[in-house]
């Protein structure tokens, strides 16, 4: 098995969908909204939907281009699974075996140096010396002391090599449309239709990228195809790189010697898990994903609901959780390890940090 390093540069404006949408749904009005934007990263799933789309239309065998049809599902199934991504069922999505987070790098000459946001609390000087109790929600905590100020924005950054920062709004920029929304059957103007659209653009030297392990398989051949991710058929040019050759049971496994925890990665974690959490700096995504399969002809059918899977509120990427013991620690990273559905595609990555 094979791990490759894959970059994905937008040739224009793109958009990362969330759970924000135009129309009413007479069922769910709490996602709804007369101002649409982009999600600044992809979801994890839309990058495993690309890379199974980029393998699955480079075989003749199994797939015919001219049709957009399987030709073969046996062979569709052996290349890229049965069936998307589900949190509740262990599926396996053919040769690949597993996705890495997302992140950004940054072109420095004729390298390209990794980029990571900056943890929730970078900055903030978090002292628990002289933490005042509180109760919230009926649960005792600790509030400590820190240098923040919910009333001034502070403006996130990302950290480049050489713990360089460097403020988002150098890295993305907004590109903001107006448009009238319509039925999708008769193409007629919507009561309300009115809306605007926030997408985000790269500036120039930035680029998407994660990793992903390959087995039985070489795809650097794929590299420099135009492939789409996101709504609106945003289109990136994808980049294949192998990295190295890997072992299943020699795979480094995250550490865990420290009492503060910062997500790597978007993370799913169980009301439970959290009971040992001292104090938390977070945010939280909604989180549902389209479910399909190689029988299928169409992607999805936006009327029906039964496509997708349930809502999940994700931590986010940057989210930082404090212990009071390297135990308590260990035990917290152990749990999001435990969601292996997730961490099969890139979700519930973390770093131990012993302050």
């Amino acid at each position: 098995m094979n791990r490759y390093l894959i970059s994905l540069t937008p040739i224009d404006r793109f958009f990362f969908g969330g759970d924000m949408t135009f129309t009413v749904n007479e069922k769910e009005t709490e996602f709804t909204s007369y101002i649409i934007k982009s999600n600044k990263f992809p979801q994890q799933t839309s990058l495993l939907g690309m890379l199974r789309f980029l393998l699955l239309s480079n075989d003749d065998t199994a797939f015919n281009k001219a049709d957009q049809k399987i030709n073969c599902q046996k062979t569709a199934e052996e290349l890229i699974g049965e069936r998307s991504f589900n949190p509740k069922c262990n599926y396996s999505f053919g040769k690949i075996e597993k996705l890495y987070p997302c992140f950004l790098q940054k072109k420095c000459g004729s390298n390209w140096n990794n980029i990571q946001i900056a943890p929730a609390d970078y900055g903030m000087n978090v002292n628990f010396e002289n933490a005042k109790p509180a109760l919230i929600n009926g649960q005792s905590i600790e509030i400590p002391e820190m240098n923040y100020d919910a009333k001034e924005y502070v403006e996130p950054v990302y950290i480049c090599a050489g713990n360089c920062e460097i403020k988002e709004s150098k890295i993305f920029q907004e590109d903001i449309r107006n448009g009238i929304n319509r039925d999708i059957t008769t193409g007629l103007v919507q009561e309300n239709a009115l809306f605007k659209q926030v997408f985000y653009r790269l500036k120039k030297g930035y680029r998407f990228a994660f990793e992903a392990d390959i087995k039985e398989l070489n795809i650097t051949a794929y590299s420099g195809q135009l492939v789409q991710l996101g709504a609106d058929s945003s289109m990136f040019i994808i980049g294949i790189e192998e990295q190295k050759a890997i072992n299943d049971n020699t795979e480094k496994q995250e550490a865990i010697n420290g009492n503060k925890v910062v997500l790597s990665s978007p993370a799913f974690i169980k009301k439970e898990d959290l009971k040992s959490v001292r104090f938390a700096i977070t945010k939280t995504i909604p989180f549902k994903c389209i479910q399909t399969n190689v029988q299928e002809t169409k992607s999805y059918n936006r009327n029906k609901e039964e496509d997708h899977s349930d809502k999940y509120n994700l931590y986010d990427i940057g989210s930082v959780f404090y212990f009071k013991s390297n135990e308590d620690c260990e035990k917290f990273g152990k749990n999001l390890e435990k969601e292996k559905e997730f961490r099969k595609i890139g979700y519930n990555h973390y770093k131990v940090i012993n302050e």
